[in-house]
């Protein structure tokens, strides 16, 4: 995650004019922001509500790991090598978790983060289920790469084995 902030820290540098990079002073404070987003990580300070309600009535929250950020950030940097301004989008994440548009933004950026991996894959047949966002229904994130699909296809052939 690291190298992946190093790479956009770099984009920005080049851009100090262009959105978001325009909203930090100078490397130096971009680098300040980097610094305190994976303290707030670390200490599991960034949170969405859940559907699950405590004793005193309140939605219980759910905290993004370091690892959920890098992989979405990560895909956004992927993506961002085939548009002019790709870069921009996971500068933004950034900013939006940092708190740069506000706590609303900062909160949905989570919840969005959390929605594209702790997520049931979406299968016919099994509507009862299928899209089940686990962080917020169940507190826990299980998403497709957890979770394996039956295919009704029945082949002698595995993957060219068989």
């Amino acid at each position: 995650l690291t190298m992946t902030f190093a790479h956009l820290e770099m984009l920005c540098i080049q851009w100090t004019a262009t959105p978001p990079c325009n909203w930090f002073q100078d490397q130096k404070t971009l680098n300040h922001v980097w610094k305190s987003l994976l303290d707030e990580l670390r200490k599991g300070r960034l949170t969405a509500a859940t559907e699950i309600v405590d004793s005193t009535g309140v939605n219980v929250t759910f905290p993004l790991s370091i690892g959920l950020l890098q992989g979405y950030v990560q895909e956004q940097m992927i993506s961002a090598g085939f548009v002019p301004t790709g870069w921009a989008q996971p500068v933004l994440t950034i900013a939006n978790l940092a708190g740069f548009r506000g706590d609303e933004a900062k909160q949905q950026q989570v919840r969005a983060i959390l929605d594209r991996y702790c997520v049931l894959p979406s299968s016919p047949g099994k509507e009862a289920w299928s899209g089940v966002k686990t962080w917020s229904l169940y507190g826990t994130c299980v998403g497709q790469q957890s979770v394996g699909l039956s295919s009704s296809y029945h082949s002698k052939h595995f993957e060219g084995f068989g």
